[in-house]
């Protein structure tokens, strides 16, 4: 009896972490207008297709985003941004919000959606928000709204593992 009543607790805390009731915060609200800037040891630029590639220890900012992979590859649409797709072992995001504790993610691919700050990481996936971690084969995260998805691979590899503190950590109690 008591296995279920601490599995229901653990299911409903999860359940407001993922939903953004545990962790307030909500990305830094000036990355979208800020410049994007790259450094790689390679690169290849299409400009009428819009898509440059990225090779080599790449590193992309956006104020407090930061991006980092083996292969990074950009989609523009009218001059605007509309994707970042980096891949690595692991590729790694990281991004401030306006508060709380820095969100923290990497996995083997990931994509970012710049209009509606979507992040997808898939393979070996992890985000960190202070001291709650999701951790599954597909993580999708909501920059915008803190709200976070994870799920098993589609052939079944894995499981969702969560750790979420209670109370929040120190990092993320708001003054």
């Amino acid at each position: 009896m008591r296995r279920h009543i601490v599995e229901h607790l653990l299911m409903v805390l999860v359940i407001a972490w993922a939903t953004g009731w545990v962790v307030p915060a909500a990305a830094l609200s000036s990355d979208r207008t800020q410049p994007i800037n790259i450094k790689a040891d390679r690169v290849h630029i299409e400009e009428k297709t819009g898509i440059s590639d990225y090779d080599g220890n790449v590193e992309m900012t956006q104020g407090s985003i930061v991006v980092t992979g083996d292969h990074v590859r950009v989609y523009q649409v009218a001059g605007r941004v509309q994707k970042v797709v980096a891949s690595g072992a692991p590729a790694h995001f990281r991004q401030r919000p306006d508060h709380g504790a820095e969100v923290i993610a990497d996995a083997e691919h990931m994509e970012y959606l710049t209009e509606n700050e979507r992040l997808i990481l898939t393979g070996n996936a992890h985000v960190v928000q202070g001291g709650n971690s999701f951790a599954g084969h597909l993580i999708e995260y909501d920059t915008r709204q803190s709200v976070v998805n994870a799920s098993k691979g589609e052939q079944g590899e894995g499981r969702v593992r969560a750790t979420i503190v209670p109370g929040g950590s120190p990092q993320q109690k708001q003054p």
